[in-house]
């Protein structure tokens, strides 16, 4: 018996058949054209984004923090200088005598000056000067001011009126004084000014959050005062 001839199809491609398996097969081999972003590349960006906020944060912070204390210090040290300030103006316009002198520094913590009236200027004479006084109260760490305590003349050595009798209202000059004293200099020429401010002086002093700042000067009295 002969058996049929059986004539062959043409021959089909398998991934004609099965599309899907051919994809499958470039995705192994790395020609997929799809990308993604894995677990540790998240986990990375994560860790880089925080490490950047923290140092921005700290910048911020630091900044800020040296802002307040320069403020603080500026503070304290535009306090100490507009008192010496001051003090010096008075001291140079000091107007006395060798026997009846225009100043008494007798005390560390008060500093009287004798001035001519700039209304009625006499240079020769004092019975018409006005004095002025500077006084420090450690209990309100109060520098204050009195630009008229009246004129007449005391007993020497404190030719001063015996008490303050301010004509004008008393000037605070600071309240950030933690320290201020009037010493003499040799001969009584002059006066040696040590002041001490703090931003609180109600505080310990701190480099950062309570600074403070000490000024001193040497100051010398009117040619006609002594």
């Amino acid at each position: 018996m002969i058996n049929p001839v059986v004539k062959s199809k043409s021959f089909i491609p398998l991934e004609k058949v099965h599309p899907v398996r051919r994809k499958f097969s470039n995705r192994v081999k790395g020609q997929s054209s799809l990308t993604g972003i894995t677990l540790l590349e998240l986990i990375l960006s994560m860790v880089l984004l925080s490490i950047i906020i923290l140092a921005a944060s700290s910048i911020d912070i630091a900044t800020k923090t040296f802002f307040n204390s320069s403020s603080r210090k500026t503070s304290a040290l535009n306090s100490a200088s507009l008192s010496l300030e001051t003090i010096q103006k008075y001291v140079l316009q000091s107007h006395g005598w060798i026997d009846d002198k225009g100043f008494d520094d007798s005390s560390n913590d008060r500093l009287w000056i004798r001035i001519d009236n700039e209304s009625n200027p006499t240079p020769g004479t004092f019975s018409d000067d006005i004095w002025v006084r500077y006084l420090y109260n450690s209990n309100n760490h109060e520098l204050r001011f009195c630009d008229n305590c009246g004129s007449g003349s005391g007993t020497a050595p404190n030719l001063h009126p015996a008490a303050c009798n301010c004509q004008n209202p008393e000037i605070i000059l600071s309240n950030q004084v933690t320290s201020c004293t009037f010493i003499p200099v040799a001969g009584k020429t002059g006066v040696y000014v040590n002041i001490t401010t703090r931003f609180d002086p109600n505080k310990p002093p701190n480099e950062h959050t309570n600074p403070q700042d000490n000024l001193q000067g040497t100051f010398y009295y009117g040619c006609h005062s002594f």
